[in-house]
């Protein structure tokens, strides 16, 4: 098992290199230890739903996991586990909860009435985009630590993020007002997207991330609400 001593130094270590960009839950209990003292060999899972080329992996996780490496000389490293391989979006949170993953990504969204205090970063106008939402959201955290805490009962939150204002992707149809809407069978992936797309007459989805594909080319959702990283699309922007 690693040590206080030692988990003391990596979350020391986290904290200087956690930008407010992604959520993250750490456990310490799951990674995998060999050698004895300060010989000590840890290899932290680190678990994400989204697919293995995400640009949230490449840009943000594998420098992370590198920097890591590099200021404990080696002696903490770290292993993707990404692709649902460990859990769906869904299982994220608890993943790390239970000590199967020491670190995993979690949207909040996609436990609906989980996370009160949190969902109020889903709020339409939260900022123009991902920089600006998540420096909202971060002050929020310093503002309220014992809120957020509380809600995260079970793990240590490394950091927090936003995402840009959502984009539809549709199958054929374009959309170019808020009319264009109403009718069209539109996934989404939490209870604020669902009250906002009503609103607007459309019929909205709920659909695990991995079904979304093959849900559009069935017919069974016609569009695909998303908040891509950095991917622009012409479309309603909520």
């Amino acid at each position: 098992m690693i040590t206080k001593e030692q988990w003391g130094k990596f979350i020391r270590i986290v904290w200087v290199l956690s930008i407010a960009l992604l959520v993250t839950a750490c456990s310490g209990s799951a990674q995998s230890v060999t050698g004895n003292g300060e010989n000590e060999a840890i290899n932290l899972s680190i678990s994400s739903s989204w697919p293995g080329p995400h640009t949230q992996h490449m840009e943000v996780f594998e420098p992370f996991i590198e920097d890591i490496e590099k200021k404990t000389e080696g002696r903490v490293t770290g292993t993707m586990y990404t692709g649902d391989a460990l859990g769906t979006s869904e299982a994220q949170y608890d993943l790390a909860v239970s000590g199967i993953a020491d670190m995993s990504i979690s949207l909040h969204g996609v436990t609906p009435g989980r996370f009160p205090a949190t969902s109020v970063t889903e709020l339409p106008f939260l900022g123009e985009s991902a920089e600006e939402g998540t420096r909202i959201f971060w002050s929020l955290y310093e503002k309220f630590p014992e809120v957020f805490d509380q809600e995260h009962n079970g793990t240590k939150i490394a950091w927090l993020f936003k995402n840009d204002p959502a984009q539809i992707l549709t199958a054929d149809q374009p959309i170019h007002s808020p009319e264009d809407l109403e009718g069209l069978r539109i996934r989404t992936p939490s209870p604020a997207a669902n009250t906002i797309l009503e609103s607007y007459g459309a019929i909205p989805v709920s659909l695990p991330m991995a079904e979304v594909y093959d849900a559009m080319q069935k017919g069974v959702v016609t569009e695909y609400l998303v908040r891509p990283p950095s991917l622009k699309i012409s479309s309603l922007e909520t």
